[in-house]
């Protein structure tokens, strides 16, 4: 008698913690990513409802549509990571200790391994409860028959009888299937074979079914007689096999990665627990169960359409060949009417999109979808050339090579599926699974300009991983049984060895397949690493492809690496230079921007606009470099056009705002901001602007009622708080002021304007000691805040105590030896003080230090940032040492400077000179160099005035030489020195 020894069972929940951690392990390389340009911005760092979690954003969430895509509980999950980011004191976009990118991706690498786990469960759930079925209609099938009882219509057949050579114990078969028809009296005496069974004869002169072993690895039949030993592979193996593949196979690499995938990971979650719901409604009807359902289903659509839904319903039903009751057709009906309400949506929503799309196409839709699915096949069974974006084809027809060859893909897939219907319905199923989940995702009309993305593919590969699963397990028994079981004819052997030698090759190949698709999955994974990864995947991939070096360069922009940029992106001009030109160009226009080659720029992003006159972004780009050179009625022209060209462009019309702000054009200014609004209610520039508008016309309380509406959604907001409390201070409310610049102060300790405005109040109450010790708290933990150092020298020199601010300074510039700004203060608040000796001493330091150039060798116009305040400190040592004549020189060069920091450095100099004419009345050099200040800010009256008292003082004829010249300036309507080319 031939028996066969069984391992121990593994309980379920051993096999769901298998695979749970599986899907957690492939998952690690994922923590050390960040966000990527794209959805990751515009839908979770920058998204106020997002990022700012609060019960009312949450349901606020639910009544926004993005684009096309209407997705409230991904968006709601990133919120509750927010949440617990803020909790640990993390920052999303910071480095090191600080980084709290990595609790979003742990998010989405629990929602995969959870998401392993039901796909365990759910084919667990077919397989156990189809092998328990057959084994019950199997118990009462007449001895000596081929066919059930008719009041069992049972499916299956009861396995046969197989005397062993040795003895009469039974060795358990896989039972045949007949037909409902084969298993009705009429059906003739002799058993009726499923296809691919045959029958051989036995002892005695029965016969005995050979063994399918398809049947029996799909656990479709496996009745057990009172006699048989334990099956040969428990039916825990297969769902844990298949769900291992779903959760290692490397197609999985961008939902995990990619932090947007996080929709597809949720809606493949809320789809898998639905499915497990509706079939234990079911099994047990109940309202609960059917609630459970119907919220699954909600919360599924709700993540990103699930169109399937219904269809994997039935592919359940068709499995465990169930018959569907009245009851069972309405709750598939109302799970067939919420997918529809939400797929009708999802189609009227993307209508313009898929307009703009099928203007593009340059070949039937059909090809797109044979290339998409050639390709997905392709690389579930070699995953290889995965990539973050798979371009269509710019011309292609049907004799294409590659469209051949997905076509042969799709052949060989279709062929093998459909002979492996004689022995199992698994094949059949599972692709039925995987066409209907990704039939909403093919390339029908590519509307984001691609054939397909690895995240489609996510859901549908449960098919095909039961089919993979299917196949091993069936493989592995067939080995077992050839080492166990003699053929017909053939003397008994023994088997152990070769039993136990199949089990370990199937160990160690199977050890080996778990290894390979880790490693592959953690190389896909790298590609979302970072913007600049992902975009070198793409050009290694797609070399010859329009764009892929532009995107590179805009990659590469991003990490402020603009040379680089430059570089990369005149590759793609050299490449496609008829295609190309407009979208290069800008690129390389910004890059030469951020590098300080202002007209450089300007005629790059020139060229772009003439390049495509009718590319919004272009014009944009280039009114902002123009913009930046001083040029704001010619950005204004060029921000116009670009809102003319993209009405729903944000960014475009705060620019434009903000332009027409600058040149007193407030209406029109206002008239933006509040369209921007209707377009987003949630814009916080916008808010913010219109509330400075209603600040600068007086309108306190107006703004105080928008500031607090802000606050309300985003209550960290520390210039929120700070105009809040210049709204407050308006209304001579003047404690609730003080409560505003604190609140912004404890939410961020470098608003400096919040400190300035809490100082002044603190000085007009006569509480200078509330005020310095303010400033003392605050400044020595900010050394490198130039806004907070200035603010403090300011005060300081306000209270008539530069010597205050000069001692602090020094001794910050000593404890904080790689920060140069306080030493710069430092030494501006020793001369103001008189203390030339330290002020020359840290200004001579501070030049060593940065590398400033002397006098002689400075570039025009100065491009340090520490330019104007050198200056300033030296035209202040060389009055009090007596060099007039120096100081007015330098004097000369200050109002050159088109960007000097500090931005009021003229502003600076009057009141410098203002205080040095108090403490030196008889010295005429201060009344002399306001005086040229005066001049090229445009007040001639007050200019004559300064003049008058230069004389008053200096009556000699080499001053009345100097007071003659400036006189001619101001006859001659002398420009601004700093707006002269």
């Amino acid at each position: 008698m031939i028996t066969v020894a069984q391992p121990r069972r593994m309980p379920t929940t051993a096999w769901a913690v298998i695979v749970f951690t599986t899907g957690c392990v492939v998952g690690l390389p994922s923590l050390r990513g960040g966000f990527l340009s794209g959805d990751d911005y515009h839908l979770l760092l920058n998204h106020v409802l997002v990022n700012h979690p609060s019960i009312s954003h949450a349901l606020e969430l639910f009544t926004i549509v993005h684009r096309d895509l209407y997705q409230p509980i991904p968006m709601l999950s990133f919120s509750i990571d927010f949440a617990i980011v803020n909790a640990l004191g993390l920052n999303p976009t910071a480095t090191g200790t600080s980084a709290g990118a990595w609790v979003f991706h742990l998010t989405n690498i629990l929602i995969h391994a959870l998401n392993a786990t039901l796909v365990f469960f759910v084919l667990r759930r077919l397989v156990k409860f189809t092998a328990r079925a057959t084994a019950s209609y199997g118990s009462s099938v007449p001895q000596g028959r081929g066919e059930c009882s008719p009041a069992l219509q049972c499916w299956d057949n009861a396995p046969l009888s197989i005397p062993s050579p040795e003895g009469t114990a039974e060795v358990e078969r896989a039972a045949f299937q007949p037909s409902l028809r084969d298993s009705a009296p009429s059906a003739p005496a002799y058993p009726v074979l499923k296809h691919g069974a045959t029958f051989t004869p036995t002892r005695g002169g029965q016969t005995a079914e050979t063994p399918n072993t398809f049947t029996a690895a799909a656990g479709e039949s496996t009745p057990r007689p009172h006699n048989a030993t334990t099956p040969l592979i428990d039916s825990a193996i297969l769902p844990a096999i298949a769900a291992v593949i779903f959760a290692l196979h490397p197609l999985t690499a961008e939902p995990i990665a990619w932090l947007n995938g996080r929709m597809m990971l949720l809606s493949a979650c809320f789809t898998l627990a639905a499915l497990l719901a509706f079939d234990r409604w079911n099994d047990r009807p109940s309202a609960s169960r059917a609630i459970a359902t119907l919220l699954f289903t909600l919360l599924a659509h709700a993540s990103k359409v699930s169109a399937a839904l219904p269809i994997l319903i039935a592919v359940f039903a068709l499995y465990r060949r169930r018959k569907p009751t009245r009851r069972w057709w309405a709750m598939w009906g109302a799970v067939t009417v919420v997918t529809a309400v939400f797929a009708g949506f999802a189609a009227v929503s993307s209508q313009g999109m898929i307009d703009d799309a099928r203007a593009e196409m340059s070949a039937p839709p059909a090809i797109y979808c044979l290339l998409a699915l050639g390709q997905y096949f392709r690389q579930f069974l070699a995953p290889i050339g995965l990539s973050p974006w798979y371009p269509p084809p710019q011309q292609i027809g049907w004799t294409d090579p590659r469209v051949l060859t997905a076509a042969a893909v799709i052949a060989a897939v279709i062929i093998t599926v459909i002979v492996s219907g004689r022995y199992t319905r698994v094949g059949i199923l599972g692709m039925t699974w995987f066409l209907f989940a990704v039939a909403p995702t093919l390339p029908f009309v590519p509307a984001r300009r691609s054939i397909g993305a690895d995240r489609y593919v996510y859901l549908p590969n449960v098919g095909l991983a039961w089919i993979a699963a299917t196949a091993i397990v069936a493989l592995y028994v067939w080995f077992n049984r050839r080492a166990v079981s003699p053929r017909a004819g053939a003397p008994p052997r023994p088997g152990v060895g070769d039993r136990r030698m199949a089990r370990a090759s199937a160990l160690l190949a199977g050890t080996i397949a778990v290894f390979a698709l880790i490693f592959t999955n953690w190389s896909a994974q790298s590609h979302f690493a970072t913007n600049i990864a992902q975009a070198h995947r793409i050009i290694q991939l797609n070399p010859d492809y329009p764009g892929v070096y532009e995107s590179a360069a805009w990659a590469y922009f991003r990490e402020a690496r603009f040379e680089e940029a430059i570089d990369i992106a005149h590759e793609d001009l050299n490449r496609h230079p008829a295609t190309m030109a407009c979208e290069v160009y800008q690129v390389i226009g910004m890059a030469q921007l951020r590098l300080n080659r202002f007209e450089e720029a300007v005629e790059t992003l020139k060229k772009a606009v003439a390049a495509n006159p009718e590319y919004g972004k272009a014009y944009s780009r280039l009114a902002k470099a123009q913009e930046e050179t001083g040029r704001i009625e010619e950005a204004i022209v060029n921000y116009e056009r670009a809102a003319e060209i993209m009405p729903q462009y944000n960014p475009g019309l705060l620019e434009l705002a903000a332009a027409y702000r600058s040149v007193g054009r407030t209406d029109d200014a206002v008239r933006l901001y509040q369209r921007v609004l209707n377009i987003n209610a949630f814009d916080v520039t916008a808010q913010l602007a219109l509330a400075e508008i209603d600040l600068d016309q007086q309108q306190f309380a107006a703004a105080a009622a928008r500031l607090t509406q802000l606050l309300d959604w985003m209550p960290e907001n520390a210039v929120a708080r700070t105009n809040l409390g210049v709204a407050h201070e308006g209304l001579n409310r003047f404690d609730d002021a003080i409560v505003a610049y604190r609140e912004a102060l404890d939410r961020d300790e470098h608003a400096v304007v919040a400190l300035v405005n809490l100082g002044n109040l603190y000085l007009r109450a006569n509480r200078a000691d509330h005020a310095r010790s303010l400033f003392l708290h605050f400044v020595p933990s900010n050394p490198t805040d130039q806004r907070l150092l200035s603010a403090f020298h300011d005060f300081a020199v306000r209270i008539n105590e530069p010597k205050l601010a000069a001692d602090l300074l020094r001794r910050m510039s000593g404890m904080f030896l790689d920060d140069d700004w306080p030493r710069l203060y430092a030494a501006y608040a020793c001369a103001q003080s008189g203390d030339t000796d330290h002020a020359d001493q840290l200004l001579s330091y501070y030049r060593s230090f940065t590398g400033f150039p002397a006098p002689a060798a400075r570039p025009e116009p100065c491009q340090f940032g520490g330019c104007a305040l050198t200056e300033l400190t030296q035209i202040l040592i060389s009055l009090y040492r007596g060099h007039p004549d120096d100081a007015a020189r330098r004097a000369e060069f200050v109002l050159t400077l088109k960007s000097p920091f500090p931005p009021d450095a003229r502003d600076r100099l009057v009141a410098d000179m203002q205080r040095f004419a108090e403490s030196h009345p008889s010295d005429p050099w201060p009344y002399y160099i306001t005086a040229l200040v005066l001049i090229a800010q445009h007040q001639p009256d007050f200019a004559r005035l300064a003049i008058d008292e230069f004389l008053t003082r200096c009556p000699d004829d080499a001053c009345r030489a100097r007071a003659d010249g400036l006189r001619s300036r101001i006859d001659a309507g002398s420009p601004d020195p700093a707006r002269t080319e």
